[in-house]
C-alpha cells in the first residue's frame, strides 16, 4: 500500500509540472488503474502476562443501628474486605459499605368499636356428682397461751401443826487451818502447786510454785474466793492479803 501511494503522488506531481508548462488549452487525463491491494500477514499472538494476586472476600456482621441512623432503633449490616482471610470481620479489615434496616413507626391505634349486644342466658347445667372427701388438713399452731390471771384473795390462817419429832444428832465436824498471806509475801500455797506473790493488790494466783513465774492461773477481787486444791480455799479480804483455809 506504501508503494502505490508513492507512485501516485509522483504521477500527480508531474502531471501538475507539465501542466504549467502548458498554456490554457483543455487537457484530458485519463486516470490510471491501479492494482487491488493485498491484506498484509497477521502477526504472532503474544505470550500470555502473569497471574494477578488473588482477590479477598467480602465478610459483614451485623450490629445495632445508631440513633442517628434509626430513630426506631434497628439493625445496620456492615460490610468489610477481608484482608487477613479469616472469612470474618477482624482488625484491619476495609469497610465498604452498610445496609440499614430501620424498624417502623407504631401504626395510629383505631377507633373502638360499637359494643355488641347481650346474647341469651344460657340454661342451667345440671349439678355434678359429689366428690370424694378431701384429706384432712394439718393441724395448726398452738395458740399463745393467756396472760395470767389475777392472784386470788389471801385464804385464812390454816390452824397450828403438831410438833415435829425431834432430828438425830448431827456428825462431829472436822476442823480447819487459816494461813495468811500478806502483801510482801511470795510463798506456796500448803498442799497446792499454787503460790502468790506482791501484784500491787496482791490478788493473783499462780502456777508452779516459782516466784518469778508469770503464769497467773486466777485473779480474786474483793471477797472472792477461790479453791486452788481440793482442801484449800484461797479468799481475798480486804487489803490485808489472802486468807487459805486447808480443811483437815
Amino acid at each position: 500500500m506504501l508503494k502505490i501511494d508513492i507512485l501516485i503522488g509522483i504521477l500527480l506531481g508531474s502531471m501538475c509540472i507539465w501542466l504549467s508548462s502548458c498554456g490554457t488549452e483543455e487537457v484530458n487525463i485519463k486516470a490510471l488503474a491501479l492494482p487491488p491491494s493485498v491484506d498484509g500477514l497477521n502477526g504472532k499472538d503474544g505470550t500470555n502476562g502473569q497471574d494477578g494476586a488473588n482477590g479477598h472476600s467480602l465478610v459483614s456482621q451485623y450490629v445495632d443501628s445508631e440513633e442517628i441512623e434509626c430513630q426506631t432503633s434497628g439493625t445496620r449490616l456492615d460490610i468489610y474486605l477481608d484482608l487477613d482471610d479469616s472469612l470474618s470481620v477482624s482488625e484491619g479489615d476495609v469497610f465498604q459499605n452498610s445496609f440499614v434496616a430501620c424498624n417502623g413507626l407504631n401504626g395510629v391505634d383505631g377507633l373502638n368499636g360499637n359494643d355488641g349486644s347481650n346474647g341469651q342466658d344460657g340454661q342451667d347445667g345440671r349439678d355434678g356428682e359429689q366428690g370424694p372427701q378431701g384429706l384432712a388438713g394439718h393441724v395448726g399452731p398452738q395458740g399463745a397461751v393467756g396472760a395470767n390471771g389475777l392472784p386470788g384473795p389471801t385464804g385464812a390462817t390454816g390452824a397450828q401443826g403438831l410438833q415435829g419429832i425431834q432430828g438425830l444428832p448431827g456428825e462431829d465436824g472436822s476442823g480447819a487451818s487459816i494461813v495468811a498471806y500478806t502483801l510482801s509475801s511470795c510463798v506456796a500455797i500448803a498442799n497446792t502447786t499454787r503460790f502468790t506473790k506482791p501484784t500491787g493488790s496482791n490478788s493473783g494466783i499462780y502456777t508452779n510454785c516459782n516466784c518469778t513465774s508469770s503464769s497467773k492461773e486466777f485473779e480474786l477481787g474483793q471477797g472472792d474466793s477461790f479453791w486452788v486444791s481440793n482442801t484449800s480455799l484461797a479468799v481475798k479480804l480486804g487489803t490485808t492479803g489472802i486468807r487459805v483455809i486447808t480443811f483437815n
